[in-house]
């Protein structure tokens, strides 16, 4: 049977081309070996290139080795835009994300927003400077998510117009606190 080899398969600096000339050269080389008396046979390489010959023994000839393979071409197709808007999309959320963390990290955005909640809920005539801290925190929080929000809303549209010729050139934008 026909091994299939598919290009996901070749190793490191391995390709078609090459692939096909280690077949061949391991072929020359059982062939001389044919001629050898007490040696052990020689190996490929590479177990693929063993398994991609083929050994045909015939009574009272020497061995013939032949290549018995067929290269099956598993490369992804290239993305889409769409898929490529979708990456950069993906990649906007997260680095967004990631500039909020910084501000403020989400394990702590609840008790910050349960303490700002109660510090709201107090007369000002009764704040602490600690009720005050609470209230400045969101403040200032809430001013960068609206300011990053803007910078994304951009980077949305910015990518929404992309074009095949200009969407691998895109960058993300910068969230500077």
């Amino acid at each position: 049977m026909t091994l299939e080899i598919h290009t996901s398969q070749f190793w490191d600096g391995a390709d078609q081309n090459g692939f096909e000339n280690a077949v061949q050269d391991y072929i020359h080389t059982l062939h001389a070996f044919n001629m050898v008396v007490g040696k052990p046979r020689p190996t490929a390489v590479h177990p693929l290139i063993e398994k991609a010959v083929k050994r045909i023994q015939t009574q009272g000839q020497p061995d013939k080795y032949v290549a018995d393979f067929v290269i099956i071409d598993d490369t992804p197709p290239p993305s889409s835009l769409e898929e490529k808007k979708a990456k950069l999309m993906s990649d906007l959320r997260f680095a967004e994300n990631a500039a909020m963390e910084k501000i403020l990290p989400a394990r702590r955005i609840r008790l910050a927003h349960i303490k700002y909640n109660d510090a709201l809920s107090l007369d000002e005539t009764v704040r602490t400077a600690e009720h005050q801290k609470d209230i400045e925190l969101i403040t200032t929080v809430q001013g960068f998510r609206n300011q990053y929000a803007l910078i994304a809303a951009q980077a949305e549209a910015d990518i929404d117009d992309l074009t095949e010729q200009t969407v691998d050139s895109w960058q993300l934008p910068e969230f500077k606190s």
